[in-house]
């Protein structure tokens, strides 16, 4: 009885993990890519 308990547990607890980690690449890619886009536009308005 046990550990169907301990697995669904450890089940759950691995999903939301992976979500986290692929919502935090994906926003963490989205920042970059606007910041390297902004200081594009800014180089190249300035010169």
């Amino acid at each position: 009885m046990m550990t169907p308990q301990h697995t669904t547990s450890h089940n759950q607890v691995n999903i939301p993990y992976g979500y986290a980690l692929r919502m935090f690449l994906g926003w963490s890619i989205l920042y970059i890519g606007t910041l390297v886009g902004f200081i594009k536009l800014l180089h190249h308005h300035v010169i």
